[in-house]
């Protein structure tokens, strides 16, 4: 049994083989990280040389980790969340507060809702492409059927509780809901644009930004489970309504999933279900 580190904090033994791991990390052999302390391993390490927390392989993952993939973590994890965040809050919330710019109606104005899209896209495009060591291996690592298939029913249920939850508070508080579906029919936009810009674009970039770099930014100096919070909050508040609630439990579920998986995609095909069902919603209802 190895003696705990606090016990041995000047080790030579042990701070060269948490040298070479870090080593190995910056040279690109793994992206593997103590689940304790955080600190770099070696592709077969077999307890990590900081904390001595028994790990395994990657060869040979444990019952509790083979469904768990390691994050991959953000160089600059700071200019990350803070940086691109700011950047969604600048651009968002003109939407959710005064951009309920008057069209004659008071709907929102769907030329700025699809001007502030291409620029967030673009900008979150450039933001990626500059991180593609951390993002790429979110969107080509390989993911089995059933983390296809299970983002789509999941997202049934995503919606059904915003649903309810929204038609509830809406009939309680007598608060009229906005139909967006109203506005892009207004401007003249048919179902294909609609679909584009309240389906595709927010599923592929606003999961970029928020279970890609924002999410790997956080779980830099934050805990797996801090990180799914923090980042759920994080996605609600830059959705400024006033149903919080189904925001957030989307990016509870968002961020539990992405980490889960390891993977970007099953989080874009959910959040795309999630949206496209709300719009099928607005359309038959309306």
């Amino acid at each position: 049994m190895p003696e705990p580190v606090d016990e041995q904090p000047d080790d030579p033994a042990r701070l060269e083989d948490a040298a070479a791991s870090t080593a190995s990390l910056d040279s690109g052999r793994t992206r593997r990280f103590c689940g304790r302390c955080g600190a770099p391993l070696a592709v077969d390490a077999s307890a990590c040389p900081r904390c001595d927390r028994p790990e395994p392989s990657e060869s040979s993952p444990s019952a509790d980790d083979q469904d768990e993939v390691e994050a991959v973590r953000s160089p600059r994890p700071v200019a990350d969340v803070i940086g691109l965040y700011g950047v969604l809050l600048v651009t968002f919330l003109p939407i959710a507060i005064g951009a309920w710019i008057d069209d004659g109606d008071g709907e929102i104005s769907v030329g700025y809702e699809i001007t502030v899209g291409v620029i967030d896209a673009v900008i979150i495009g450039v933001w990626a492409i500059a991180r593609w060591a951390t993002i790429g291996p979110l969107l080509m690592r390989a993911v089995s059927l059933g983390w296809l298939v299970a983002p789509i029913a999941i997202g049934w249920a995503t919606f059904l509780i915003s649903w309810v939850f929204v038609d509830g508070v809406t009939t309680l508080f007598g608060i009229e809901e906005i139909v967006l579906t109203d506005g892009y029919a207004r401007a003249g936009f048919g179902l294909v644009v609609m679909i584009l810009f309240t389906c595709v674009q927010p599923a592929v970039f606003e999961e970029l930004a928020f279970r890609g770099i924002i999410f790997n930014g956080l779980l830099s100096f934050l805990t797996r489970r801090e990180t799914v919070i923090v980042s759920a909050v994080m996605f609600m508040v830059v959705h400024l309504t006033a149903f919080g609630v189904p925001q957030l439990v989307l990016g509870l579920v968002l961020a539990w999933l992405r980490l889960r998986s390891g993977s970007l995609w099953p989080c874009i095909l959910l959040h795309f279900t999630h949206n496209f069902l709300c719009l099928s919603l607005e359309l038959w209802w309306s």
